[in-house]
Parts: C-alpha cells; structure tokens; sequence
C-alpha cells in the first residue's frame, strides 16, 4: 500500500469514527478513575479531539488536559511544562509535522517520556517508519469496534500502562537517590574511621616514643646507679615511680632539642618531678646545694621559667 493510500485510508477512518461519536456520544465509556494527570493531545481534526477529550473526562474526572490542532504550538508547550506532564497522545497526520516528527522532538526534550500515537496506518507500517523508535505505544483506529466501546478500553490500557512505568521510574530514581545518599554517608563515616585510625597510629607512635625516652633518659640511668650501688634503697624508690608512668610524655618532653638538657639536669629533673628534696638530690647525686641550686636555676631557664613565679616541682609535674 502506497502512502497516498495510507493517507486515504487514515482520513477515512477518521470521518467513521466522528460519525458514530457523533451518533451515541454517551456510551463510549462506563467507567471512572480517580487519578489526578496532565494530558497533551495533539490532532489537527477538531472533531476527533471532541471525541478524545470526551473520553479523557469520562476515564479521568479530575485531569488537567491540553488540547492542540497545531503540533508546533504543542511542542512549545510541552518543552516549557514537560516536567510536569503525565501523557502524550498525538496524531499520525498532521500539517507542518506528522505524529512521528513531533515525537521525536518530544525526546529530544526528555527521553523518558512516554508516547501514544494515533494511526490509522497498521503497526506493521508503522515500525518500520522512520522515527518510530521515539513512540512506545501505537493506538491503532483499526482495533477499534464500530460502536467504539473499545475505544476508551485500548485509551485506559495504554494510559495506565504509562502511569505504572513513569511511577517506577520515579521510583528507581528516589532509590537511586536514596542509595547515593547512603554511599555519601559512608563515605563520611569511612572518612571518620580512617581519619581515627590515623589518630590512633599517631598516638601509638607516641606511646613508643614515650616508652623509649623513659627508658633511655630516666630508667637506664637509675638502673646504672642501682649496679653501682650508691645509695640503692632511694634509686629504686625513683625506679618504682618511673615505672608506673613509663608511657607519660615526661621523658620526651624534658628531651626535647629546644631545651638541652644535660644528662645532669635530667636527672634532675627526674628526682623533683618524683618528690625528692633537695637535700636528697644533692646526697644521691654527691653534690653541693650550691652546685645543685646552680643545676636548678639553669633548668629554669632552659624551660623560660626566670623570673615567672611558678614553681619548678610543679611544673615538672605537669608536662
């Protein structure tokens, strides 16, 4: 069949149809459903767009519909209200853009809507015109009954079958979303967790670096005083007390380059910190008072404490 005689054919069975609308509009429909949608429909016969208003009213009360002779004008509208629009119903034969020209400008705008085209042509015909990929359901005139009661059954089948796809699609993307969300938290949470790791290593590395300053600066030497056996009973006393806090950062800190400590004044520092007299200090360590006075004096400005009234015991104590 060429595609004059499509023509022929489609105009004619649009002539049919007006006609037994025309006759008995009342009976196209029995049925009613609540939903709430927005409908463009698209068909330069004035007639026909009467008879498929009247059937969207009956089938959905409580739609919003936009009916247009002029494709181009229901391009427009669609391209600046698409978002909000839940079904596409257009025409195969129409001036300046036929049905298939004018669905595939729809998609050009957003490819997921969802298109019923109107033909008289048969789907056979049809698929293998050009564009027709941009249609997903043709309502063919040819199905329908001559007392059209089909007509609104074949409209509410597509219709629905719209809705549902739409609906899912709505729905994968919130999941899509959702699931983008939950990936976005635990990358936080993954951020939070390494970041913590991080923490713990740093302060495990402190720890050992505690540890091992003890050791060498406060521990060690009491223990060489201990193999000498000078004044043992007080060195193990000091021993005692370094031992329980072996991971303190005092060892460290007393070390540091800034304050260059001699071995003398760390050991010291070790014994003031611990609660030992000076008297103590200065017989553990064979010194005079005035020698050890000059040791203390030189300690307080190695830690900036001249002329601060803070006391030496103390602050040792709270490093």
């Amino acid at each position: 069949m060429t595609i004059d005689e499509l023509n022929k054919t489609d105009k004619l069975k649009n002539i049919q149809l007006k006609k037994r609308f025309m006759e008995n509009p009342e009976n196209i429909v029995e049925h009613k459903h609540p939903e709430k949608i927005k409908i463009i429909m698209v068909d330069d016969d004035p007639a026909f767009l009467k008879l498929l208003s009247h059937n969207i009213k009956k089938l959905y009360p409580s739609s919003d519909a936009h009916i247009f002779g002029n494709p181009v004008d229901a391009l427009n509208f669609y391209s600046d209200n698409y978002r909000d629009i839940d079904i596409v119903i257009v025409d195969m034969l129409m001036p300046n853009m036929n049905g298939l020209e004018l669905s595939r400008e729809i998609k050009n705008i957003n490819k997921n809507e969802r298109i019923i085209l109107m033909t008289a042509y048969s789907l056979d015909t049809m698929i293998k015109e050009k564009g027709a990929e941009a249609v997903e359901f043709f309502l063919s005139k040819t199905q329908m009954d001559p007392s059209l009661k089909n007509f609104p059954l074949l409209l509410d089948f597509y219709v629905k079958k719209i809705l549902w796809i739409k609906d899912n699609q709505n729905k994968f993307q919130k999941a899509q979303k959702e699931l983008h969300e939950h990936h976005k938290v635990l990358e936080q949470k993954n951020a939070a967790f390494r970041e913590l790791l991080r923490h713990i290593e740093l302060e495990k590395k402190e720890i050992i670096d505690n540890v091992k300053n003890n050791v060498e600066n406060l521990l060690l030497p009491l223990l060489a005083k201990i193999e000498a056996k000078e004044k043992s009973s007080q060195y193990i006393k000091l021993l005692n007390k370094n031992l329980q806090s072996l991971t303190s950062s005092f060892g460290s800190k007393i070390t540091e380059k800034e304050t260059r400590l001699t071995p003398r004044e760390l050991e010291i520092c070790n014994m003031i910190k611990n609660g030992l007299l000076s008297k103590e200090i200065a017989d553990l360590l064979n010194l005079t008072h005035r020698t050890l006075e000059t040791h203390r004096t030189n300690i307080r400005k190695k830690f900036g404490l001249t002329q601060k009234k803070v006391n030496l015991t103390s602050f040792l104590k709270s490093i």
